[in-house]
């Protein structure tokens, strides 16, 4: 169901104008157990386009929620909850929601916003095939990185840090574009290759055979990094 809003709702009401809303715009609805582990739900559905939250939903753990879908996934997040004061709707929006609701919403309202949400991840036509490089397979549909078949824990920094350069293959990307594509954070170049070194060096330690010898993320000194799609290639 690649096409398909996931959503972890507390009460029957909310659910159905979620459904009626999801209704017209086309996309089916998933209903969410709730889980500690959202990167590993997400993907069990291939990719959801949009996350709605019921922040009063216990599952969730209210903002905790949020930031725990952040720190997963890119997904955009739509959160509900009751009539709130402007500090409660900036801290919602500060833990990664996109956009914060009080319930109950109109159900115009609901669509409205979720078709803005829902441009932002188009539905996947078809399955795109791994990227593959050498010894290491990213799946871009369940977030995933294998190693010689076998799947790897990678944080979601690191997940996108080796998607960015796996989708620019052969080619130097620099570290603030690295830390762009990684968290969203702007800052001064000289500033990204350091947070950038701590995340390659990291995700190195998994990779490759021999860490301190280094072979798929190589350092072009003075321009970024890249994945080199040869082995043998001598090291930075």
């Amino acid at each position: 169901m690649a096409d398909s809003i996931l959503a972890v709702l507390a009460d029957n009401d909310t659910t159905d104008r979620v459904v009626a809303a999801a209704g017209r715009l086309g996309p089916s609805v998933v209903l969410s157990r709730g889980a500690q582990d959202w990167a590993e739900e997400i993907a069990q559905i291939e990719g959801p386009r949009l996350l709605v939250i019921d922040l009063e939903a216990p599952r969730v753990q209210g903002l905790e929620g949020c930031r725990l879908v952040r720190a997963a996934s890119d997904l955009p997040i739509l959160a509900l909850g009751k009539p709130a004061e402007t500090g409660w709707v900036v801290a919602t929006l500060k833990a990664g929601a996109d956009c914060y609701l009080p319930k109950p919403v109109e159900i115009e309202l609901l669509e409205a916003h979720m078709e803005v949400l829902l441009r932002r991840h188009p539905p996947i036509v078809g399955r795109p095939p791994p990227i593959t490089v050498r010894e290491i397979a990213l799946d871009l549909v369940r977030k995933e990185v294998r190693l010689r078949g076998e799947p790897i824990a990678v944080t979601p920094g690191e997940y996108r840090l080796l998607a960015c350069l796996a989708t620019q293959l052969g080619k130097v990307v620099s570290s603030s574009d690295l830390l762009r594509a990684m968290s969203g954070y702007e800052c001064p170049e000289q500033e990204a290759q350091e947070i950038v070194k701590v995340h390659v060096s990291r995700l190195r330690s998994k990779i490759d055979r021999t860490p301190d010898e280094p072979s798929y993320l190589l350092n072009v000194r003075g321009f970024g990094y890249m994945l080199e799609r040869r082995s043998g290639v001598p090291r930075d």
